[in-house]
């Protein structure tokens, strides 16, 4: 693990304070009070709710997945989502959805089992 700055900081002051002086004192409440606030921050960090699902098309990616193996076109995929789940999105949407979705760019690696599927809240 890589030390923070404020770790290499802290070390620095400290090799060049004498042991036992008001200096040392003075960096260690500093080192206490530092400590505290990467607990505290990291509680905060736990405590943050997730954000809600951005995209629509986000709870139908198995659907898009599937109709892409099958070879469907975005725009056959579009007209599926208007004519089947009343759903309106242009094909460069899917698209974009997609292209975002795989990984590394590299074309048919997005898969039902490699992108988690969140649920909408």
């Amino acid at each position: 693990m890589t030390p923070s700055y404020v770790d290499v900081q802290i070390a620095a002051e400290a090799r060049q304070l004498v042991s036992g002086s008001s200096e040392l004192t003075l960096l260690r409440k500093k080192t206490a009070t530092l400590l505290t606030m990467k607990e505290n921050i990291r509680r905060l960090l736990e405590q943050t709710p997730e954000k809600p699902l951005r995209s629509k098309l986000e709870p139908h990616v198995d659907v898009i997945v599937t109709l892409r193996r099958k070879r469907r076109s975005y725009r056959e995929i579009a007209e599926f989502f208007r004519e089947h789940l009343a759903i309106a999105v242009a094909p460069s949407t899917i698209h974009d959805f997609v292209l975002v979705r795989r990984r590394g760019g590299k074309p048919s690696t997005l898969s039902i089992g490699e992108y988690p599927v969140r649920e909408p809240n």
